[in-house]
C-alpha cells in the first residue's frame, strides 16, 4: 500500500516536472523566454505530429520583429496551415493544444495581428507591386479594401503625371472598379481629342 502511494507521487511530480514534457510544450516554453532559436527547432522537430501546434508557435516567431527570423510572409503561411490543421484535429490534440494556449480563437487573433502587420509593411513600400502583392497574398484580411483603394489612387497618380491618353486608357483597363474610373475617362478623352487634333 505504502509503495502504491509513493508511485502515485513519483508519477505526479514527473507529469510536472518541465524536462519531462514533450518537445511541442518545450518549444512553447522557449518561445515564453523569448529563446527563439530553441523554440523554432522544436516546433520544426513537431510539424509532422503537432501540426496546428508547431505552425501555430511558427507563426509567433515569424511575426515578431524582435527575433533574426522575422518575416511577416512566412508568419502568415504558418497560421495558415495552424487554422487548417486545426479544423480536423482530435480532441485530444485541441486538449493539449488549449493547455498551450492555443485555439481556435488564439489562431484567428495571431492572423488579424499578422494581417495588420503585413498591411503596415506593404503600404509603407506604396508601391502597385506591394499593394498587388498584399491583394493576392493576403486576400482574406480585412485591409484588402484599403489596399485596393490606395493602389488605385497610386495607380491613378501616376497615370496623371504621365498625363497622356494611353495612361488614362492603361489605368481604366487596368482598375474599371476604381473610384477615379470617371476622371480617367474624361482626362482620357480630353487628351485623345487633342492629340488627334
Amino acid at each position: 500500500m505504502r509503495l502504491s502511494k509513493y508511485t502515485a507521487i513519483l508519477l505526479f511530480s514527473i507529469g510536472l516536472n518541465p524536462c519531462w514534457s514533450g518537445k511541442l510544450e518545450k518549444g512553447f516554453e522557449a518561445l515564453r523566454i523569448y529563446d527563439y532559436f530553441k523554440a523554432k527547432q522544436l516546433f520544426e522537430k513537431n510539424l509532422k505530429n503537432h501540426i496546428s501546434g508547431a505552425s501555430y508557435g511558427l507563426s509567433e516567431i515569424y511575426s515578431r520583429p524582435d527575433n533574426p527570423f522575422y518575416n511577416i510572409d512566412t508568419a502568415y503561411i504558418y497560421i495558415l496551415k495552424s487554422a487548417d490543421a486545426y479544423t480536423g484535429s482530435s480532441e485530444k490534440e485541441k486538449k493539449l493544444l488549449s493547455q498551450l494556449k492555443v485555439s481556435a480563437q488564439s489562431i484567428i487573433e495571431l492572423k488579424e495581428r499578422i494581417h495588420k502587420k503585413a498591411f503596415d509593411i506593404y503600404k509603407q513600400k506604396n508601391t502597385l507591386e506591394a499593394y498587388n502583392f498584399f491583394i493576392w497574398f493576403y486576400s482574406s484580411a480585412e485591409q484588402v479594401k484599403d489596399a485596393v483603394r490606395l493602389r488605385n489612387q497610386l495607380a491613378f497618380t501616376i497615370a496623371s503625371a504621365l498625363d497622356t491618353y494611353k495612361a488614362y486608357k492603361d489605368f481604366m483597363n487596368e482598375y474599371p472598379e476604381a473610384v477615379q474610373i470617371k476622371e480617367a475617362k474624361d482626362l482620357y478623352e480630353e487628351r485623345l481629342f487633342t492629340e488627334l487634333t
